[in-house]
């Protein structure tokens, strides 16, 4: 499927525009649905996000954090900001992914990228939820699409203005009539760019209303916990 989100770049000048002049903290509304997408790493990048639709996102929190702490500062955010649905991605802390998914109580689901259809939910050998598999372009074009298309604002990014439009701009999508496009990396620096894909991948998924049932697990692989948890919020998620 054709990519209609713009150049195989984005702007600087469709980047800087995105950005609100609220730099600092954006607190908790009960009108909108709250989501949260982790780039994990040595320093973990994080997006707070909230929407009531999938044509309008604001981003409210840009993050760094060491690995070491972002499973408590995960928890402390899901609790400020009742989030309803998240993504960090499974690698390269797959064990601290699993932790974040088991003591959120699978709010905030691990997810490893693919490149076949949209988006997979997998289960580990005891039948639980482990993680989703998503397809990295279609995720990596649904958040070009949002900021090209002026359907996204970013808040509560701190003095990090022009790193999270260095990480936006770091990657390029390259395309050929043989596969399918895939985005590449500049320099390696797009933690914010990925963060942000996460965030919105949920976005997508919860207004989809995808089914999971109302409990799912998560378990720790490198060690014997286990947990059922409670009904999401998200009806049939």
């Amino acid at each position: 499927e054709a990519f209609d989100g713009g150049t195989n770049r984005l702007s600087f000048d469709i980047v800087n525009s995105r950005f609100t002049e609220n730099s600092a903290y954006v607190p908790y509304d009960s009108d909108y649905r709250h989501f949260l997408g982790v780039d994990m790493g040595q320093t973990c990048n994080l997006v707070i996000g909230r929407a009531n639709s999938v044509s309008k996102v604001e981003a409210l929190l840009f993050e760094a954090v060491p690995v070491d702490a972002i499973v408590d500062r995960v928890i402390a955010l899901v609790e400020m900001y009742n989030i309803d649905l998240g993504h960090c991605d499974r690698q390269p802390y797959e064990p601290t992914a699993q932790e974040i998914c088991t003591k959120t109580g699978s709010q905030i689901i691990p997810c490893e990228y693919g490149q076949q259809g949209k988006y997979d939910l997998k289960n580990d050998q005891m039948g639980n939820l482990s993680h989703v598999r998503v397809n990295r372009t279609a995720q990596l074009d649904f958040i070009v699409r949002l900021i090209n298309n002026h359907q996204i604002t970013f808040s509560g990014y701190g003095t990090s203005k022009e790193l999270i439009i260095q990480h936006l701009r770091d990657m390029v999508r390259e395309e050929s009539p043989e596969k399918q496009a895939v985005w590449t990396k500049l320099t390696g620096d797009d933690h914010y760019f990925h963060a942000l894909g996460y965030m919105t991948q949920a976005v997508n998924q919860y207004f989809e209303g995808t089914g999971l049932g109302n409990k799912t697990s998560c378990t720790i692989y490198l060690g014997d916990v286990s947990s059922h948890y409670k009904p999401s919020r998200l009806s049939g998620y």
